[in-house]
């Protein structure tokens, strides 16, 4: 493994909405809630004892045990759930995260006997676990909520990040109530950085590869799977155009919005909008439903904001 270097991380504990959660670090209890900061290091500086350098052994992984106990309905009685994961706390080179790795889920009954139990691990294949956004690893975004609106709280949690934004996915299990047990659903696990509105019964998602390319999409759930019902998509773009022997260039931007009619998407919108008139369409983006894309639930980015819009 290359040379690395640490990150400062903040590990929090989190209330469950319905229930108590625990983070337990090492099997040596609770962790206070208190800031732990790592001190970062540059090439030029001097190494610390703490900084991994080459050809010296891989330092072994600390565990994490995140721990809520929720009723899934008022009916039901309180069940318990259960998250591991494990992390170096060093970077896998200069400049770069640390590895995170949710490795497993379990859920127990009110008797203690494990109703869900998965193992995200494949020594086989050398997976050490779900890659996962290292700030995260104190929570492994774990939620007991629910997602499909049936009234019944269903169980995600971390599945994956990637890009700059470390743009985020979740393993979905949904509470199916004739068979007592959880389903998993693998159409959840396509919605990047969900936000969840349970008022209007639909889950946001945003995603981008960079700065001037970016994919809003809402989700609703209809006839067991989690569809897309309208999509929108802008990036900063140019068109050229010849006029007489000249060839004209403009800035602005590509947008393509779309709306689910009658269970097949609908193009609104597929234009070039050039700069000046570009900026009052995004107003009105920003603005108007169902889009209000000012608003915060757009995050676009993996961390511990996810969280409130995944909290009911």
């Amino acid at each position: 493994m290359k040379k690395i270097v640490y990150i400062s991380v903040l590990l929090i504990i989190l209330l469950s909405a319905g229930g108590c959660s625990t983070r337990v670090e090492n099997g040596a209890g609770n962790v206070p809630n208190t800031p732990e900061i790592i001190t970062g290091h540059s090439e030029s500086s001097a190494p610390s004892e703490t900084l991994k350098l080459k050809n010296e052994s891989e330092p072994a992984p600390k565990t994490y045990t995140y721990e809520v106990r929720a009723r899934l309905h008022e009916s039901l009685p309180e069940y318990h759930f259960v998250a591991t994961g494990k992390a170096t706390d060093v970077a896998m080179s200069e400049g770069d995260w640390a590895p995170a790795f949710v490795t497993g889920l379990s859920v127990y009954d009110e008797n203690g006997s494990a109703i869900l139990s998965k193992d995200f691990t494949d020594t086989l294949n050398e997976v050490e676990g779900n890659l996962i956004y290292y700030q995260m690893i104190d929570t492994m975004g774990l939620h007991v909520v629910d997602v499909n609106f049936d009234g019944y709280k269903d169980v995600i949690i971390l599945n994956s990040f990637s890009g700059a934004h470390s743009n985020s996915w979740y393993d979905c299990w949904l509470w199916d109530t004739k068979t007592s047990s959880f389903i998993y659903s693998k159409s959840f696990t396509e919605i990047c950085n969900p936000a969840i509105d349970w008022d209007k019964q639909c889950i946001y998602s945003s995603g981008g590869s960079g700065a001037d390319n970016h994919d809003y999409s809402i989700y609703q759930y209809i006839n067991g799977q989690f569809v897309i019902s309208n999509n929108l998509h802008w990036n900063v773009s140019s068109s050229a155009k010849s006029q007489g022997d000249k060839i004209i260039t403009a800035v602005g931007i590509y947008v393509k919005e779309e709306k689910l009619v009658k269970g097949k998407m609908k193009t609104v919108r597929d234009c070039f909008i050039p700069h000046k008139a570009a900026n009052a369409l995004l107003k009105k983006y920003n603005s108007k439903e169902p889009w209000k894309l000012d608003s915060p639930r757009w995050y676009m980015m993996g961390g511990h904001h996810a969280d409130v819009w995944l909290e009911h």
